[in-house]
């Protein structure tokens, strides 16, 4: 309520105490959106976003078990990609392939191995075998980290199209290549979408500020990458008709 607010902007100003409150992307509202009815309660917040860890730190926790499940070098640096050094999803992965090893009685875990956890992860792989734990990961998993609903609809259309046009990286076994804005206006007039350039530009800042995809200036023309590579992988298989995810 506004006055339990206001006793918090008091507290602070008076140097009584300090806050901190935490959430998912859609928290970032509450400064700015009229709905919420305390715009201008909070203007004196720090907005701060915590996403990935450094690569060091995410292979620490790769590797949390020590010898109980080992990853090799190969299976750590794949892990770093798929999950983009994100705890969240490092763990989801890392608890999945402890499933595997469990099931296949298994104490090391390499790339082959890996790939074939990903592949059922996402929907590459069918699995039939439902006494297992392992299954295609839902889009729950994803929600308010990935994807949000709140979101307007040529968001994931951007997703979707980026995954699209990596569609044959992942049978080639060669790492996702970056997806430049004229690939994208032209698949979009393609399939008969009007103001393309517009939507997409709107749809990366959205992205950008979500830290769901990234600038790869590696190339002379920038492009964007999805960070989670799990996430793209995923979306490959829950978008296959690039007509209907644009339509």
């Amino acid at each position: 309520t506004s006055a339990f607010l206001h006793t918090l902007r008091k507290d602070t100003f008076e140097g009584l105490a300090s806050f901190m409150y935490i959430g998912t992307y859609d928290i970032n509202d509450l400064l700015t959106d009229k709905q919420y009815g305390i715009t201008g309660q909070l203007t004196h917040c720090i907005s701060y976003q915590l996403n990935e860890i450094d690569e060091a730190s995410a292979k620490s926790l790769i590797n949390v078990l020590g010898d109980k499940l080992v990853f090799t070098e190969d299976a750590q640096d794949f892990i770093c990609t798929l999950s983009g050094c994100v705890p969240y999803f490092i763990q989801i992965i890392c608890q999945n392939c402890g499933n595997y090893a469990v099931e296949h009685k298994r104490r090391f875990i390499g790339y082959p191995e890996l790939l074939e956890v990903v592949k059922i992860l996402t929907g590459e792989t069918e699995i039939y075998d439902d006494d297992s734990s392992l299954q295609r990961l839902t889009i729950n998993t994803f929600e308010d980290n990935q994807y949000s609903a709140n979101d307007p609809i040529y968001v994931q259309g951007l997703v979707a199209s980026i995954s699209y046009l990596n569609r044959d990286c992942d049978e080639n076994n060669v790492p996702p290549h970056g997806v430049a804005i004229d690939e994208l206006e032209r698949l979009w007039t393609d399939y008969g979408i009007t103001n393309a350039k517009y939507f997409i530009g709107e749809a990366i800042k959205i992205l950008k500020a979500k830290k769901i995809i990234e600038v790869d200036d590696k190339e002379i023309i920038p492009t964007y990458v999805i960070i989670v590579d799990l996430y793209r992988r995923w979306c490959k298989v829950e978008f296959p008709d690039i007509n209907l995810a644009l339509s």
